[in-house]
């Protein structure tokens, strides 16, 4: 049993941005995807809290359709980075504040590990 492996080919660069109105474009469509990730997240949650993991895996699809739309476009955004800087830097100085971690809600409740994270957690798994 002679059996070559093939090494997998590599995924094409991105192709960088070329103009401002294509840079607003991809941003906009990057926030869009973020905006709805973040809901497929929070919907997913919701569903993990209310012990329906069979209704979790019908999320799987559209989470990593989504995941895969963010990786292209950040991968635009990064491969463009130095025209970016360039030619609209104020709308990279704005972008940190508009990234998925800043948008969800923060955790409430005391922060001291009291309190379990999940409502409703038996003491031990604390």
């Amino acid at each position: 049993m002679n059996q070559q492996i093939v090494p997998a080919a590599r995924p094409a660069a991105p192709r960088p941005i070329a103009t401002p109105a294509e840079a607003q474009q991809v941003i906009g469509h990057l926030s869009d995807v973020m905006d709805a990730l973040l809901g497929v997240i929070e919907q997913e949650t919701k569903l993990v809290r209310a012990g329906r993991l069979s209704q979790v895996t019908q999320l799987e699809r559209k989470k990593t359709d989504l995941a895969r739309l963010y990786l292209a476009d950040t991968a635009r955004l990064q491969a463009s980075g130095p025209y970016l800087a360039k030619t609209l830097p104020a709308v990279l100085a704005e972008w940190p504040s508009r990234s998925v971690v800043s948008r969800r809600r923060r955790p409430t409740g005391p922060r001291d590990g009291t309190a379990s994270r999940i409502p409703d957690t038996p003491t031990r798994w604390r």
